[in-house]
């Protein structure tokens, strides 16, 4: 069972999005040669209210076997990944992350 999920929120400039598209599907696999990660999901939320215009929301989940790996992770490779992420798509990207503890997985 995975400990922690990993999640990153990015608003893509709708002009960016099928570019971005593209490029995340390697970049996750990326991340899933990391210690400790076990898959990833890429998701397209429903637009609302708080959707800014001229902007996509793109969800991308992780799930990890530890802390502690997610951790290592942090210290280690995420500087590389966020500045290959950026140098491709600076100014047409703002993300957010967050980290969830598992607690129960129910089926």
């Amino acid at each position: 069972m995975p400990v922690a999920i990993y999640e990153v929120n990015i608003l893509v400039n709708d002009a960016a999005l099928d570019e971005f598209l593209e490029f995340l599907t390697p970049h996750a696999e990326k991340m899933l040669t990391f210690k400790g990660f076990q898959s990833a999901e890429i998701m397209i939320p429903e637009r609302d209210d708080s959707t800014p215009a001229g902007k996509s929301p793109v969800c991308a989940t992780y799930k990890i076997a530890s802390r502690e790996d997610l951790q290592h992770y942090f210290d280690n490779e995420a500087a590389e990944m966020r500045q290959e992420t950026m140098s491709q798509f600076e100014g047409r990207i703002t993300a957010t992350r967050r980290i969830h503890s598992v607690l129960r997985i129910l089926p």
